[in-house]
């Protein structure tokens, strides 16, 4: 056992603490820039000279990480070997291979997205709720529960919480709440069932080497309890008034969608985002791109499920399934390219004159009057005419890629590192015989009092740590390094741990950082941070959500999520140990 009484490992322990906390608190530090760097930057009409000087780096969930892992390996407080075993992977943990299945799955998923398909799916399931308002709250229950369960919960908060701003203004529902905090329940409630439908199952089934089958079969019935149990919460407890869920709605808001052939991407006509919002919203863009893309991804899911227990790498499958999605998407973007890239020219010179117009009519001093020599330069700012260019060339293509989630690829890695970091400096193995002792207290080795134990334990400690340890992401990497720690460690004493103890501590750990989600910060998960940057930056229904109502709100579904699916799936594993 690594020692921990040295300053490598209270050095990494405090710098892992140190990220997790600017993660939950992000904040910006002003770096000043060169004054002839600071002319060639691209700035807006509303930027000062002043502020050109300075350039704002903002410490969050992308920077913080990556930051650690560089500064911990330039004080020798981790060497190469840490960081490429982070990247690669160690014991049954795979992140290279998580990572490309997890990107190459939400290709798929981005790409029905900006097609216009949940969007689609969701005024037409919003249709059928007819005027009942309360009607419509379970249509639309249902609906984000199944998409959860197929897509993921990233899709059903992309599409879902946008409609969910459209629908609330124009129904002129006075209250919000109940309808975007079902939404993200039901979102990160359901995405507990297949791996695909959330990184962090695919983190536990990698880090235990659990086939997709076997681990839907283990979470499938605690989650449709739950489902069921936080539906008649929120419908019947929380939610029953008549001012939060009206008994009718105004019909006429789910009929706004413009029947138009415009093309509405503001970068090539005038309009404005709202504008291009209202005009593709609900509208099924390409129709043969949706029926093929949605094949293409159901068929990747039957084959990965019908696979995996042929121990195949999944990324075998998913990678091709996306690359075939990326060759369609480009090739119908190249149907018809020129007349966009014509019209995208013919507007550029036009556009950024103004831009220069209303910058001095804001400040006269802000610029010297451009000559003609420099309004060519300023015509043909070299990244600025690319990114336009490639958005006019491959309008569905830049979309999808402005949408995935790239973010989430270094502080996934870096927090891998950082974890094994923490194991390579003996802090891993102190925690799994914390986890191990906890065990020993609630009962003999495989005792019902055990079992039950664990997986309480679990469940809360999970819930918990999605708030402090990185987003759910960060949480179910630490744990699922301490549950593979406390197994190895046991057989390594020849008093292996019983299977009900393993199955109940795996699955309550999946279960739990699903449900994490909704507990008790908003950056327990990253699709809660991208629920609320939504709803406050949308261009339809701003909605604040504040973090004191997302706590008090979430309380009552965290402790029902929790006390549910630790009473089913008790009772799962012993009726599986009994069979």
């Amino acid at each position: 056992m690594p020692s921990i009484n040295n300053w490598r490992s209270i050095v990494t322990l405090i710098l892992f603490v140190l990220a997790n906390v600017i993660v939950i608190f992000p904040f910006y530090v002003d770096i000043p820039v060169p004054h002839l760097v600071a002319r060639t930057l691209p700035r807006s009409p509303s930027d000062s000279w002043v502020s050109r000087r300075r350039a704002r780096f903002k410490f969050d969930f992308v920077t913080a990480p990556i930051l650690i892992v560089l500064l911990l390996w330039a004080m020798t407080a981790i060497d190469s070997t840490v960081v490429r075993d982070g990247i690669v992977g160690t014991n049954g943990i795979q992140p290279l291979s998580t990572m490309a299945l997890f990107i190459s799955l939400a290709y798929l998923t981005v790409s029905l997205d900006k097609i216009g398909l949940y969007a689609f799916l969701a005024v037409w399931v919003a249709r059928r709720g007819k005027s009942s308002g309360r009607r419509l709250f379970f249509f639309l229950y249902l609906f984000f529960l199944a998409c959860a369960v197929l897509f993921g919960n990233d899709p059903v908060v992309l599409s879902g919480t946008p409609f969910l701003a459209h629908f609330i203004k124009y129904a002129g529902i006075e209250s919000p709440t109940p309808w975007i905090f079902s939404q993200l329940i039901a979102a990160n409630t359901a995405s507990a069932i297949l791996p695909p439908s959330n990184l962090t199952n695919l983190v536990v089934t990698s880090a235990f080497s659990l086939s997709f089958l076997s681990y839907a079969a283990h979470t499938v019935v605690p989650v449709i309890l739950v489902a069921a149990s936080l539906f008649v919460l929120l419908r019947f407890i929380q939610f029953r008034s008549t001012n939060q869920i009206p008994r009718t709605f105004n019909v006429a808001a789910l009929q706004t969608t413009r029947n138009t052939s415009q093309n509405s991407d503001p970068e090539i006509n005038n309009t404005s985002d709202a504008e291009a919002e209202e005009l593709q919203f609900g509208k099924l863009l390409d129709p043969a791109g949706a029926i093929f893309g949605s094949s293409l991804f159901i068929a990747t899911l039957l084959v990965l499920l019908g696979t995996s227990v042929k121990k195949i790498p999944v990324w075998w499958i998913t990678v091709p399934a996306a690359a075939i999605m990326i060759v369609r998407d480009v090739s119908h973007d190249l149907r018809g390219w020129k007349p966009r890239y014509q019209a995208m020219r013919e507007g550029r010179g036009a556009v950024e004159l103004a831009e220069v117009l209303e910058c001095k009519l804001l400040d006269p001093n802000c610029c010297p009057d451009p000559t003609p020599e420099q309004q060519q330069v300023l015509q043909r700012q070299p990244i600025t005419y690319f990114k336009r260019a490639f958005r006019a060339i491959f309008p569905h293509f830049s979309k999808v890629l402005a949408g995935l989630p790239i973010a989430m690829l270094p502080f996934s890695f870096s927090m891998f590192i950082l974890v094994h970091a923490l194991t390579a400096t003996g802090w891993i193995e102190v925690f799994s015989k914390w986890w191990a002792a906890w065990v020993r207290v609630c009962g003999p080795d495989e005792s019902l009092r055990a079992v039950a134990g664990a997986i309480f334990g679990m469940q809360i400690i999970s819930v918990l740590l999605c708030n402090f340890c990185g987003t759910n992401i960060g949480a179910t990497v630490f744990l699922s390094q301490i549950i593979a720690d406390w197994i190895s460690d046991s057989n390594a004493k020849g008093q292996p741990v019983g299977s009900r103890l393993q199955l109940g501590s795996i699955y309550a750990l999946a279960l739990g950082t699903n449900f994490g989600a909704y507990s008790l910060t908003i950056s327990a998960s990253l699709a809660g941070l991208l629920w609320k940057n939504i709803l406050k930056g949308n261009n339809v229904n701003k909605i604040d959500v504040r973090l004191r109502d997302f706590a008090l709100l979430n309380a009552p579904s965290t402790l029902v999520a929790i006390a549910v699916s630790a009473i089913a799936l008790f009772v799962e594993v012993i009726v599986i140990k009994k069979n």
